[in-house]
């Protein structure tokens, strides 16, 4: 007998907890990155960016969207993600909130 295999992106609550992902984690970013200094008010540690101003909120927030479509383009997600996390921790932006690419 054949074992039945399943497409995961056909799953029929891929779409839905996707959307949940990138929900989840904009608003574990967004409450990091407001909520944490990044070390930024102790002398013995290194300064770990300050809080973001509109572009980075802008970069922060945009990098969880193409999360939305991984199961179908993994790598265009890959480089759609890097392409906004890459400028907004060059930026010295407040490294503590978590981006896509840092899990």
């Amino acid at each position: 007998m054949a074992a039945i295999t399943r497409d995961p992106r056909g799953a029929p609550h891929a779409l839905r907890n996707d959307i949940l992902l990138v929900l989840t984690g904009a608003v574990l970013a967004t409450a990091l990155a407001l909520f944490t200094d990044g070390g930024a008010d102790r002398p013995d540690t290194l300064d770990q960016g300050g809080r973001p101003d509109a572009l980075g909120w802008a970069l922060l927030l945009a990098a969880y969207v193409p999360i939305v479509w991984r199961r179908r383009r993994p790598m265009v997600v890959l480089v759609a993600v890097l392409a906004l996390v890459v400028p907004y921790h060059a930026l010295e932006y407040n490294h503590s909130a978590p981006t896509p690419g840092a899990g």
